[in-house]
This record gives structure tokens, sequence and C-alpha cells, in this order.
């Protein structure tokens, strides 16, 4: 199953893979930790805990971009085919 995220970068905020998990020993005991790749090529190794429960997703099921145009949106002309 792949796993999706926000991007952790704190401008950036588009979709991110968890490519690999892996325990790193620290001296509170061992942390498991994760690498994600945005699609903005930003790349992140940090630990499970920091990347939000909330915005991990499944494949196929990202929410809709706050930027994105709809048709629906006022002012927006839309083509016409002849």
């Amino acid at each position: 199953m792949v796993q999706l995220s926000a991007c952790p970068e704190p401008t950036c905020n588009a979709p991110a893979e968890v490519t690999d998990r892996f325990t790193l020993e620290s001296t509170d005991g061992p942390i498991e930790h994760c690498k994600t790749y945005c699609v903005r090529r930003h790349i992140f190794i940090l630990p499970v805990e920091w990347v939000a429960r909330s915005t991990v997703m499944e494949a196929g099921h990202l929410p809709a971009r706050p930027d994105a145009a709809s048709p629906a949106q006022p002012g927006r002309a839309r083509r016409q085919s002849k």
C-alpha cells in the first residue's frame, strides 16, 4: 500500500509519498523514522510522529488542491467545441 501525506515543507503542502520506514537509536530508545518524497522534489527523513497522521491517505484518495480551478468557478470561460 502506498502511503501519502502532505509535504513536511511548511510552504509546500503538496502530496508526498512515504517511501521507507526504519528505526534509529536515540538516547531515549529507538524511534521510528520515515523518508518522504514530495512531488515537488522535497525529501525529508523525520520521525513518523512528525508526519501528520490526519493527512496520511491511500493513493487514489487525494483531496482536491485548494488552488485548483473548478469548472463551476465564476469568471472562468469554458472552451467551446466547434
